[in-house]
């Protein structure tokens, strides 16, 4: 493989640096480290520790699982968290030692865990799970502590690990766009809403292109309720092409907060033909509930309370929807 890299001063269209490799593309993980640390030494930067970590490590030997990895990395990047897992659970039979896949299968675990994909305790239970099997095989990859942290926030509410495996995360990579979005989390759920937004500025700043980056971002400024600067983020990330549709979950969930019930209910039932996922359900009955309709509320709550039944998914969902109808009881699910 030929790679050649080329450093411009954009706003001045000018060329600072520039060089060509020939490099051995079986282990495309070490290459990435290798490159990092040659062209920091080069502009007389200093690497991240994790990249000067990995840079002396063994490469990997199994070419083939690299690139299913990278496969799988391809879809978790598009949101496609099952395909990703069933790429990733492939290149583990192949290579069981890769650290960076375990961390890849705990962020997806993770991911359908969040948005209502999968029953909340096992999808936390498989994400803690890989984290701490990607710590115990390095623990110089940033991605690990990454997902034990947010496992230690979803499956236990365990602050003091995740504000340690988040320091350890960003002591290894201070540029990892996808450590200071995850921290912004941490931060939102004790009540430091200027620091998350700081986070995910820097994330943003680190990213700049990211569709992820920006969905932090903009929940984010939603969940500290600064709703018009969590709309402009959209409209922006839309303009630019970094959102490829709007994001109607978001918007429906702003509209709520900002009384719209109308929009909001229009933004989650989207094309008003796909059938909403139990996720989107709750929140569309909340929506319902809110704006005082509350035979469709109820209905809502009705075809959560079946999906639970068959799959085990929408305790949360069924509490969201009785608690726009100020139903206390029926909130402890």
């Amino acid at each position: 493989m030929r790679i050649t890299i080329k450093l411009y001063d954009a706003p001045h269209d000018r060329l600072l640096w520039g060089n060509s490799y020939s490099l051995d593309r079986s282990n495309l993980r070490a290459l990435q480290a290798e490159l990092a640390v040659t062209i920091a030494g080069h502009i007389n930067v200093a690497p991240v520790p994790s990249a000067a970590l990995r840079k002396d490590k063994p490469p990997q030997a199994n070419a083939a699982a690299e690139e299913l990895y990278l496969q799988g990395l391809q879809q978790q990047n598009a949101n496609s968290f099952g395909k990703a897992i069933e790429l990733y659970q492939r290149a583990l039979g192949l290579d069981p030692a890769a650290a960076q896949t375990h961390a890849g299968l705990a962020y997806c675990y993770g991911r359908l865990g969040e948005t209502g994909q999968m029953d909340y305790a096992d999808a936390f239970s498989h994400q803690k799970e890989e984290a701490i099997k990607a710590i115990g095989l390095d623990s110089s990859v940033p991605e690990g502590h990454i997902e034990l942290a947010n496992a230690a926030m979803n499956l236990n509410w365990d602050w003091v690990t995740a504000a340690r495996e988040f320091s350890q995360a960003l002591r290894l990579n201070p540029s990892s766009a996808l450590a200071h979005e995850r921290y912004a989390i941490y931060l939102e759920r004790t009540g430091n809403f200027d620091g998350a937004i700081d986070e995910v500025n820097k994330s943003m700043l680190l990213d700049p292109v990211s569709e992820r980056s920006f969905n932090e971002a903009m929940y984010t400024y939603y969940f500290a309720r600064r709703y018009d600067e969590a709309l402009e983020l959209h409209r922006r990330a839309l303009a630019g092409g970094i959102l490829k549709a709007p994001d109607t979950f978001l918007l429906g969930d702003i509209y709520a907060e900002k009384g719209l019930y109308a929009k909001s209910i229009a933004a989650y039932r989207g094309d008003g033909i796909t059938v909403p996922g139990v996720h989107v359900l709750g929140h569309l009955g909340y929506a319902y509930a809110r704006s005082g309709n509350r035979p469709a509320a109820l209905d809502a709550a009705e075809k959560i309370r079946t999906q639970l039944t068959q799959t085990g998914m929408g305790r949360y969902e069924i509490a969201i929807v009785y608690a726009g109808l100020g139903n206390k009881e029926q909130v402890i699910f």
